[in-house]
C-alpha cells in the first residue's frame, strides 16, 4: 500500500511511477505466503517506475533466503517459510546451485546430533543490491526526499569490522528518524556515527544490517 505519492520513482529519481501498487519496501518476497495473507500485516510500498520494480527480482530472492535463515526460527508460520525457500530454489537454478554448493554443516558440542546447525554463503553483491533499494525506499519514506541517484550506499553485515564498531556503540546513539512498517516486522532507524549518516535496518527483530549513507565522503 502506497501511503505517500511522488511524481518520480523514489528508487532512481528519473522516471515517473508505474501503476498504483508501487514497489514493496522491504521486498514482499521475504515473507511467506502465510505472512503475506495474515491480517497482522499491512505491507509498505513506495512509488517506483516499471524498471526499478522489476530490477530486484533475483536479488530479492537471495535476500529472502539470507533473512529467512537468519530469522526463521523466531517467526510465525515456519513450515510455510521453509516451503517458500523450496520454491525459490526450484525456480532459480543459479540461486539453487550457489546455495547447495556453499552450504555447510557442523555439529557443536563434540559432534552431537542435537543442536545441529546449517550455514550457507550468499552472493553479497545481490544482497547489497536489494538492501540498497530498501535504503533508498525508506530514505524517501522518512524524509520525502529522493536519495541522489549517484549517491553511494555502503552495506555492512555482522561479519564486517565497521558493523561491529557501530553495533558496540548503538545503545549510546541518538536516533534522528525512525519508522516501523509491515506490522512491526521491519524497523528502520537513522543516526549519525563518526561523521557518517547510518541507516539501521532490523528484520523481524532479530537481524540487523547497517548502511552508510555518506560512503562517498
Amino acid at each position: 500500500m502506497i501511503k505517500k505519492k511522488s511524481d518520480f520513482c523514489v528508487l532512481c529519481g528519473k522516471l515517473p511511477p508505474y501503476g498504483k501498487k508501487g514497489d514493496h519496501i522491504p521486498p514482499i518476497s521475504i515473507y511467506s505466503v502465510a505472512e503475506r495473507t495474515s491480517a497482522r500485516y499491512r505491507f509498505n510500498a513506495v512509488p517506483a517506475c516499471e524498471s526499478c520494480n522489476a530490477e530486484g527480482k533475483v536479488s530479492d530472492e537471495v535476500l529472502k533466503l539470507f533473512i529467512g535463515l537468519s530469522t526463521g526460527e523466531y517467526r510465525d508460520f515456519q513450515d510455510e517459510l521453509i516451503e517458500s525457500f523450496g520454491k525459490t530454489l526450484q525456480k532459480n537454478s543459479r540461486i539453487s546451485n550457489e546455495f547447495f554448493e556453499s552450504i555447510s554443516e557442523w555439529f557443536p558440542d563434540g559432534g552431537a546430533v542435537s543442536g545441529r546447525k546449517f550455514g550457507a554463503v550468499f552472493d553479497r553483491n545481490l544482497c547489497e543490491k536489494s538492501l540498497g533499494r530498501i535504503c533508498r525506499g525508506m530514505y524517501w519514506f522518512m524524509t520525502e526526499n529522493i536519495y541522489p541517484n549517484d549517491g553511494l550506499i555502503e552495506i555492512f553485515f555482522p561479519c564486517d569490522q565497521f558493523y561491529q564498531s557501530v553495533s558496540n556503540n548503538v545503545a549510546d546513539i541518538n536516533v534522528k528518524r525512525s519508522e516501523e512498517v509491515n506490522g512491526g516486522t521491519f524497523r528502520c532507524n537513522v543516526f549519525d556515527f563518526s561523521g557518517f549518516e547510518i541507516m539501521e535496518m532490523v528484520f523481524f527483530g532479530k537481524l540487523t544490517i547497517f548502511a552508510n549513507l555518506n560512503s562517498d565522503k
